[in-house]
């Protein structure tokens, strides 16, 4: 795999060590553009294109409606049709970084890798701190062997906003992908501080910690920070997901009971107990309202979205999943877990030669032992 290619699938270039899949799952490239997340909070099934087709009908000048019917395209994957409402947006909207990004994240998804990177710099010359720009350019430079070019551009970026946490997950991204363990936990960690409803932050910080061996060490540091910042949600999250890399999910079950005491929205631990109670036997209706209520916080996070619907698997009703973890699956179709709550929904729905063809997808990419011993029983049965 490229180092572009690692990139935009990974921070930290796939690293497999028996994680909890909830919380720190691989996390592909997702756009971050305004027009992306509302496009996302518009509709989150298969309907979400004649939901945007709708909204621009009455809203035909509205460029936030537009691209969310872009986005929408794209999710689905209509490029053909994707493309020919950039090229309409684009000429109607000349000043617009947000299309020129999509148009280019459109364009690194088929394969025209220059053309690509015209519309990307075109964006940010437009908008030189655009984040989805930013991250397609960067990838481009590490497919082309140009780590500190690609350093360069965001640190530079990342100096004129140093608020802007989406740069400082981005430049913590870079750091991973050219080995800076270092600077890439010093960025995640004033992420979080940031904005403690960071999923990608916790997660790759997460990673960072297991690639260096240092668990231990991380818990304890963020155990003292719980305790001098009382009021704060961050450091306490982290050390509930440290304790899920130990697999010690009692601990870290009480801890982020413990947290939703302090902020009872918190999305973060609101996800990951609701895992914890779906997957230990716990109360299913308790566990749905706890990942509705983390969705509602992040509505494009295809993480928490596989969680609502694999609770929905679990209660029996697989019709309400499928549409959810469709939508999972074709954001990121390289991951495992997505795949196997998919094909086990469509198994559970009756639908079993699209489950047996998704479960069998499923065992080519990288799973827990749990969950491929849960395909495997799946598929074997269907014989």
């Amino acid at each position: 795999m490229a180092a572009g290619e690692k990139f935009l699938d990974s921070g930290v270039d796939h690293i497999g060590i028996g994680q909890p899949r909830h919380a720190w799952r691989r996390w592909r490239f997702v756009a971050l553009s305004t027009g992306a997340k509302v496009g996302a909070q518009l509709h989150q099934s298969r309907q979400a294109v004649a939901h945007s087709r709708d909204a621009v009908k009455q809203f035909p000048r509205d460029p936030a409606v537009r691209m969310a019917l872009i986005h929408s395209l794209m999710e689905t994957g209509q490029d053909r049709l994707a493309e020919e409402a950039l090229d309409l947006y684009t000429r109607e909207f000349p000043q617009s970084a947000a299309g020129f990004a999509a148009l280019g994240t459109l364009r690194l998804k088929t394969g025209a890798l220059p053309a690509a990177r015209v519309a990307f710099e075109r964006a940010t010359t437009l908008d030189a701190a655009q984040v989805e720009a930013l991250t397609g350019l960067v990838a481009l430079d590490l497919s082309e062997h140009q780590p500190a070019r690609a350093r360069g551009r965001v640190d530079t970026q990342l100096a004129a906003h140093p608020n802007d946490v989406g740069l400082t997950i981005l430049a913590a991204r870079v750091a991973a992908t050219t080995g800076d363990m270092p600077r890439c936990q010093t960025l995640l960690e004033s992420a979080i501080a940031a904005d403690p409803t960071q999923l990608q932050a916790y997660s790759l910080l997460g990673e960072v910690y297991a690639r260096q061996g240092r668990l231990d060490a991380a818990r304890e540091r963020y155990e003292a920070l719980a305790s001098q910042q009382p009021a704060a949600i961050g450091p306490p999250t982290v050390v509930a997901i440290l304790y899920e890399m130990q697999n010690n999910r009692t601990e870290a079950r009480r801890r982020y009971e413990r947290i939703l005491q302090i902020d009872p929205s918190a999305p973060v631990a609101s996800n990951n107990l609701a895992v914890i109670y779906a997957e230990d036997g716990g109360n299913l209706e308790v566990a749905l309202q706890l990942a509705e209520q983390a969705r509602r916080k992040l509505p494009d996070s295809p993480e928490v979205a596989d969680t609502v619907g694999w609770i929905y698997v679990k209660r029996g009703l697989p019709n309400l999943a499928i549409p959810l973890l469709e939508e999972c699956v074709r954001k990121d179709s390289r991951n495992g877990s997505f795949a196997y709550h998919l094909g086990a929904a469509y198994f559970n729905a009756g639908q079993h030669e699209k489950g047996v063809q998704t479960l069998r997808a499923a065992e080519q990419l990288t799973l827990s032992a749990a969950d491929r011993a849960a395909v495997k029983s799946l598929v074997g049965g269907a014989r």
